[in-house]
């Protein structure tokens, strides 16, 4: 019997299992309010559904809500949340968006640009953490929990606001950001709120210094347990899951239509859960061609595609574009999970080295097959800064400073034609946008933004 009344998916997800241990087996809720893995490894389910091309043509006639319900439905065994269920959590993770169709597509010199920042944050996170608020509320009717993250400047506000909707007593959340780190709007869209169930703690550091604290604090398993501790930052199975949506829905409305090699996509990076939920919407079936990769001057990600080099950087680099200041994304361990075709024990040797020296070197022939579906390009500001302008005096359009680094990035490799996801509003980063472009421009943008 098929999960899914309209497609043809065979139902295979039956549990979750650890990206270091293929003999772990959670339940969908053990593996969401874990965050981590016992192991110290992320949650990954233990096989990928296959959607069929008759599956991908019927999806791309839904609107996005029934879409995103058919692509969620086979990771989520109907023991544990009933189609009715389902059906509600992603209408309530979605109701508060500003686009009908949720993902907004336009084009731009031959590309299409992937609008994701429809939401009540106005930026992608939306997605993922509006569905994964909505699935911690359903998952705890009578038990208290508390939510842990660390931001960069979009992951806070997003969950924050998740749990907010959510409205459930059950749920508190306490959000870290790094001081001098995130952009005013971002930070005011913390720190104004007057609510009992969320806490926002600055710390001093780089975006990800406070994983390793979170981290921390969940293996204490008697710790975590009485105080219902949940992490939910992409290393959160849901996260990754509930962003795979949004690639089928622009996959399969972009301009050109998916060829038979597949659309080229290039991805703003920084912890890497977007590129993970592109790359397992690929391994399911969707027409995806090569995944780009483009990061700016804390390009961890880019070193590791280009050369095989996973180590941390001595020091994060303040940039114009700090929502993807990343120093080691945690969503790697996901990528090499699946390129090393699930070999857990492989994965599960590499991590120990790298958690231990903050260095791996991976072989050769490994990075040869990273890249024969990813690619990468490092930007700088002022590549990044030159491509905002270009894109603002030449045709009239204002991007966000992450969405101009996945333009130069695609400019920098040659890329003539593929989708840009566009991952956050201009309106959040004024700082940025006023270096690169001078306040009459932000004014004009002021005047014209929706």
């Amino acid at each position: 019997m098929n999960l899914s009344s309209s497609l043809n998916v065979t139902p295979c997800v039956t549990h979750y299992t650890s990206t270091r241990s293929n003999a772990l087996a959670e339940t969908f809720e053990a593996a969401l309010t874990s965050g981590y893995a016992p192991d110290g490894g992320l949650y990954v389910p233990n096989c990928l559904p296959q959607f069929t091309a008759e599956d991908l043509s019927r999806l791309g006639e839904m609107t996005f809500d029934d879409m995103c319900f058919e692509v969620l439905r086979p990771f989520i065994p109907l023991s544990e949340v009933g189609d009715e269920d389902l059906r509600g959590i992603v209408a309530r993770a979605f109701e508060p968006f500003h686009s009908p169709t949720r993902v907004n597509l336009s084009p731009l010199n031959g590309f299409t640009i992937s609008e994701l920042f429809h939401g009540p944050t106005f930026c992608f996170k939306d997605f993922g953490l509006g569905l994964l608020t909505s699935f911690m509320s359903h998952f705890s009717s009578s038990t208290k929990r508390t939510l842990l993250v660390s931001t960069t400047g979009d992951t806070g506000p997003a969950a924050v606001s998740g749990v907010l909707r959510a409205n459930n007593p059950n749920l508190r959340i306490v959000a870290f950001f790094p001081g001098g780190m995130i952009s005013s709007f971002q930070k005011h869209q913390m720190t104004s709120l007057q609510c009992s169930s969320v806490r926002v703690i600055e710390f001093e550091g780089g975006g990800d210094d406070m994983d390793g604290p979170i981290k921390s604090l969940q293996s204490d398993k008697s710790f975590s347990s009485s105080n219902g501790l949940a992490g939910v930052n992409s290393y959160n199975i849901c996260r990754p899951l509930s962003q795979m949506p949004h690639y089928f829905y622009t996959i399969l409305h972009s301009g050109s239509g998916p060829s038979a090699a597949g659309s080229d996509v290039v991805i703003p990076t920084g912890a890497m859960g977007n590129i993970v939920a592109c790359y397992m919407s690929k391994l399911c079936g969707l027409p995806v061609g090569n995944i780009m990769a483009a990061t700016n001057a804390n390009d961890v990600t880019h070193r590791t595609f280009d050369k095989g080099d996973f180590s941390k950087s001595e020091r994060m680099e303040k940039t114009l574009s700090d929502a993807i200041n990343i120093q080691v994304p945690y969503n790697m361990e996901r990528i090499l999970y699946y390129k090393s075709q699930c070999d857990a024990p492989l994965i599960k040797k590499w991590m120990e080295v790298m958690d231990s020296s903050q260095r791996l070197s991976l072989p050769p022939s490994f990075v040869s097959s990273l890249k024969e579906e990813f690619s990468s390009a490092s930007v700088s500001d002022a590549e990044m800064s030159a491509e905002m302008a270009d894109r603002h005096a030449k045709d009239g359009r204002f991007f966000d400073p992450h969405t101009c680094v996945a333009l130069a990035a695609a400019r920098k490799k040659g890329w003539e034609a593929g989708v840009v996801m566009s991952t956050a509003s201009p309106c959040k980063f004024r700082e940025s946008v006023v270096e690169c472009l001078g306040e009459e421009a932000w004014r004009e943008y002021e005047e014209t933004c929706p």
